[in-house]
């Protein structure tokens, strides 16, 4: 397991690599095979991202769950963060 400093580098280090990956992905004189490894990379990068917010956005809706259903049950609402809705008004 990474201890905590290791993993406060290794967060420090994104930054650099990201640029890495994008300069090495625009240099035309860079072989056309690793421009594209340097794509997929940044393509799959992004995605897990998107992926990582959307867990934590369910994640933090399941947590409030609990509350409203004490709220329905006993008629009162709990207090705590107000709810994200999506476009059709609906809970995420």
């Amino acid at each position: 397991m990474l201890a905590t400093l290791d993993l406060f580098r290794l967060q420090q280090g994104t930054s650099a690599a990201a640029t890495t990956l994008l300069k090495t992905m625009i240099d035309a004189s860079t072989p056309p095979s690793v421009r594209v490894r340097a794509a997929e990379a940044i393509c799959n990068h992004a995605a897990k991202a998107i992926e990582i917010e959307d867990i934590e956005a369910r994640l933090a809706a399941l947590e409030l769950a609990p509350q409203e259903r004490i709220a329905g049950i006993f008629g009162y609402v709990a207090p705590g963060p107000k709810m994200s809705k999506n476009m059709a008004g609906l809970p995420i």
